[in-house]
């Protein structure tokens, strides 16, 4: 008997993520990725900043999701997306090894080359920090609206607001270090933490 073919589908938003920030910077302007922050210079301190985001706010992020609400992140897992395919085709601690990968490298760092890297230093070449991340960041934060269709509608406001102030914390970072480095790795760690604790895998 033969398998069901499985369709795997890729945000378009993934596209939009990497495609604008190579297409503008890269083939239009001919300026190099340190424009968005991967550079070597400040490595270390954006990375120390990164850890401190994460291990400060997930702490907070798991008492809203697990202790007071009871929800399991498992609620994320649509058909048709990555992470499913990863949930029912494999076994614990592959789906999550492979759930590590896809965040890391698709994700994460798609979101914060775009949120981050692109669109808070465009901003920021024109506007002060504050206004440039408070953009920056309530831009981020719209784009997780759609997770209403996901959350019970009490969970909303204090999941949206999460959202902001760890944005708005990457900003911080990036602004003060100019490198994107500890953003992606703190929004990485965020995800991968999320899969152990709350449960999406």
């Amino acid at each position: 008997m033969e398998e069901p073919k499985v369709q795997i589908t890729i945000p378009l938003n993934i596209i939009i993520f990497f495609g604008v920030p190579f297409v503008y910077d890269v083939l239009l302007k001919h300026r190099s990725p340190v424009v968005w922050g991967i550079r070597t210079a400040g490595l270390r301190r954006s990375i120390l900043g990164g850890l401190a985001v994460t291990f400060s706010m997930f702490p907070i992020v798991y008492v809203i999701f697990r202790v007071i609400f009871h929800f399991s992140t498992k609620e994320f897992v649509q058909p048709g997306t990555v992470a499913y395919y990863f949930y029912m085709h494999f076994s614990y601690p592959l789906n999550l090894i492979y759930y590590s990968i896809w965040t890391l490298f698709v994700i994460a760092s798609g979101e914060e080359l775009f949120f981050r890297g692109f669109i808070h230093n465009k901003l920021q070449q024109r506007l002060t920090f504050i206004q440039a991340a408070l953009i920056s960041s309530t831009t981020f934060t719209a784009l997780h609206v759609i997770s209403i269709l996901l959350f019970p509608p009490a969970m909303m406001l204090p999941y949206l607001a999460l959202c902001f102030i760890t944005a708005f914390l990457w900003a911080y970072i990036l602004n003060r270090t100019k490198n994107l480095t500890g953003c992606w790795l703190s929004h990485s760690i965020s995800n991968i933490l999320a899969a152990i604790f709350i449960g999406i895998l």
